[in-house]
């Protein structure tokens, strides 16, 4: 009888500890060896981007383990511009590469992932010789070529081990909207130096120098004298990308300018509607530029 009893008490204690922690039977496997399609969100150059700093993709389609979503689609992933190599003399092209360590699960775990891309300039031997048949020695001065890998480039992320992911808190908590703007701006001057006004044109693998993005705004609206001072501008957004980390202003006297790859990066070829945002008393500020972003690869 005593065991009877005994036995009777376990099961009291698992029902109350499966009543007590519901969220258990919530929870998916998320094999070693599965995919994870990671996309671009930024140009990565020999030429302007730094050793070190940190790249940005999102994650392309939800991945699916126990019939749960377990990685959310638009999940934003950050990764590293993990070597970089000059171009040099003597026909070295540069060379660069990307990793990316972990990917965000719904449930706020970092998975570790495998994933690293790498990308060298064009071949630059057969100008390197016809360099030396033409000017000798003087043709061992001839340059390699730059590097680059275009936002919206994919790349193919594998889960490193098996991991538990709780989905129990699937459709909570949703991120909330930036604020709407309240206040807006009128762009009425924009110019790049080094390439001036119109469409951003160059050759990818010998690109010019760039310097700061400049921009002449003025206001919509009479602002009442005792109106908050308008806080520093910042680029928050690029075309349908909202910047993961927004793009501050170098200079907050008019007129206002960016490093200029700082906001081209996130461009894609064609027109691109760049947002500005500052913030202003009890809501922001807001004014929008076009960038015309061709950039041209040499066949």
């Amino acid at each position: 009888m005593p065991r009877a009893r005994s036995c009777g008490w376990v099961q009291v204690l698992l029902a109350a500890l499966v009543a007590h922690f519901p969220q258990s039977t919530l929870a998916a496997r998320l094999l070693s060896s599965t995919t994870i399609n990671l996309e671009l969100l930024q140009t990565i150059s020999s030429r302007y981007s730094d050793p070190d700093s940190s790249v940005y993709f999102r994650v392309q389609r939800d991945v699916i383990a126990d019939g749960d979503v377990v990685v959310r689609a638009g999940t934003v992933v950050r990764g590293k511009l993990a070597s970089l190599q000059d171009r040099g003399r003597i026909a070295r092209s540069a060379s660069l590469s990307l990793e990316v360590p972990f990917v965000p699960a719904v449930d706020g775990q970092a998975v570790r992932v495998i994933a690293d891309m790498t990308r060298t300039g064009r071949n630059r031997d057969d100008a390197m010789a016809a360099g030396i048949i033409f000017f000798g020695a003087f043709g061992l001065l001839t340059r390699g070529s730059e590097v680059w890998i275009p936002a919206g480039s994919v790349l193919e992320a594998q889960v490193l081990n098996d991991r538990t992911i709780d989905t129990a808190g699937i459709g909570k908590n949703p991120a909330e909207p930036p604020p709407a703007a309240r206040f807006h701006a009128t762009v009425i001057h924009e110019r790049i130096d080094g390439i001036g006004t119109g469409a951003v044109r160059f050759k990818v693998d010998h690109p010019p120098s760039i310097g700061m993005l400049q921009i002449q705004l003025r206001g919509d609206h009479e602002l009442s004298p005792d109106a908050h001072a308008l806080g520093p501008w910042q680029v928050v957004r690029v075309g349908d990308l909202e910047l993961p980390t927004p793009v501050a202003t170098a200079a907050s006297e008019p007129p206002i300018s960016f490093a200029a790859w700082s906001v081209l990066q996130y461009c894609r070829p064609g027109p691109n509607r760049i947002v500005l945002r500052a913030p202003f008393g009890d809501g922001p500020m807001e004014a929008e530029v076009q960038l015309q972003f061709d950039p041209v690869v040499r066949r």
